[in-house]
């Protein structure tokens, strides 16, 4: 587990956009001429670079031109414990980068009892930050290892 984590954080932020960008320098913007899609949007996760704190990544992600970032709802709460939400927003705006989308929730299906209570009690909090913070899309894991039972769906 240990070298599998060791190569997943050998690269800073910087250099996973810089990565993502040279294999993909020129995204298609059309695959077929009477429809359109949207035009895509290069968002690199936090989770290349969960060791650093978030303003170590909003810098490093800008530098690397990387002007969209999956936020990490970890990294965002502890930033949040010192910081305001307010700082938070005027540190994107500083560096010019979006956050389309948090990452991630767990724990809603696979719990039980008062852990699932707990759970669902973290996801309503996270919705409404997320909500404040113009963050359009959470990432929840269905963390479900089997079929549901019946216990599983209450």
């Amino acid at each position: 587990m240990q070298r599998v984590m060791d190569q997943l954080f050998r690269f800073s932020a910087a250099e996973y956009g810089q990565m993502i960008r040279s294999r993909f320098p020129n995204p298609p913007t059309q695959f077929h001429a009477s429809h359109p899609p949207p035009s895509p949007t290069l968002t690199i996760s936090q989770v290349c670079s969960l060791p650093n704190p978030l303003e170590t990544d909003l810098n490093d992600f800008a530098g690397a031109q990387c002007g969209s970032m999956e936020v990490w709802l970890t990294k965002l709460e502890s930033f949040l414990q010192s910081q305001s939400e307010q700082r938070f927003k005027e540190l994107l705006d500083e560096h010019q980068v979006t956050v389309p989308v948090a990452s991630y929730q767990g724990g809603l299906l696979s719990s039980q009892g008062e852990a699932r209570q707990v759970a669902w009690d973290q996801f309503r909090q996270r919705l409404d930050l997320c909500q404040r913070l113009d963050i359009a899309t959470i990432v929840v894991a269905a963390d479900a290892m089997s079929p549901l039972d019946q216990q599983a769906i209450e």
